[in-house]
């Protein structure tokens, strides 16, 4: 069976040759047939990504996977609480786009089209408030981006469009195990016969793969960069702003509120959130 005619049994042989190679602590062969296959989604990865706010590229990576259209709930939620975030950010940090970020929104704000729905006005008020200089000093984005990768993988696991690139088959304890999911030709040759076998390099396993088929995005044709609010029902808005209120309080001078837990509470730390709320 040649693998471009079973498209199951291609992403099952790469799963199981993912599975060797990580039990067996090939690191580099691992991340190579990760990065060029759409087999296996790692929250690690995605969750590395949030954590020090690179928002493109953990919204770029699950593209890979399932392009916007096919999402469901969870994982457009997902998707537009990343470019949300990424957003407030470049206005916080005062980004070479703010200044044309904050028209937009500011623009969008008296849109009818988007008036109709309270909790996306809220969101759209809260991302102007980043514009302050007094919000932007009250938030710590690196706690942001904690929180961040915390509610992701919640959603991630929740999303079952994401399930089948979860997991992984056991894991091989050894090359013999792996042989046979291997392509014709590599290994096969009397390998019932062979008791003991010398640890194979993680890259001559890869390299039978990587030239055979290369990844093409999931995603193509959508952009991260802008806004992707179409497709969001208004308990899906409700929802993302809630998640989007939960990532900027764990964010807003978490050593004060520990200190003064009830005082902090209604004073700096939730400023952006008085402002939004008026």
């Amino acid at each position: 069976m040649r693998s471009p005619s079973y498209p199951m049994l291609t992403r099952f042989r790469l799963r199981r040759l993912l599975a060797f190679l990580r039990s067996h602590h090939f690191a580099s062969a691992f991340q190579d047939v990760q990065s060029q296959f759409r087999v296996f989604l790692d929250l690690g990865y995605v969750q590395r990504f949030l954590e020090v706010c690179f928002w493109d590229d953990a919204n770029t990576y699950l593209l890979r996977f399932v392009p916007y259209d096919d999402m469901g709930v969870q994982g457009r939620i997902l998707h537009n609480f990343i470019v949300h975030l990424r957003v407030m950010h470049t206005i916080a940090s005062r980004g070479p786009l703010a200044s044309q970020m904050i028209a937009k929104f500011e623009r969008c704000c008296t849109d009818p089209q988007f008036m109709g729905n309270p909790d996306y006005v809220k969101v759209m008020r809260t991302i102007l408030s980043m514009a302050s200089d007094q919000v932007r000093t009250s938030v710590d984005w690196y706690l942001v981006g904690k929180k961040t990768a915390e509610i992701a993988r919640d959603l991630i696991t929740r999303a079952p469009e994401y399930s089948e690139f979860l997991r992984l088959p056991r894991r091989s304890t050894n090359i013999h195990s792996v042989v046979n999911v291997l392509p014709r030709g590599f290994g096969s040759r009397r390998f019932c016969r062979v008791k003991k076998a010398a640890r194979v390099p993680g890259s001559d396993i890869a390299k039978y793969f990587l030239p055979k088929e290369r990844l093409l995005p999931a995603g193509h044709g959508m952009r991260c960069s802008g806004m992707s609010y179409s497709g969001l029902s208004l308990d899906s808005t409700a929802r993302l702003r809630a998640i989007i209120d939960e990532a900027l309080q764990a964010g807003t001078c978490t050593a004060l509120h520990q200190e003064h837990p009830v005082q902090y509470a209604y004073n700096e730390g939730m400023l952006w959130k008085k402002i939004v709320d008026k």
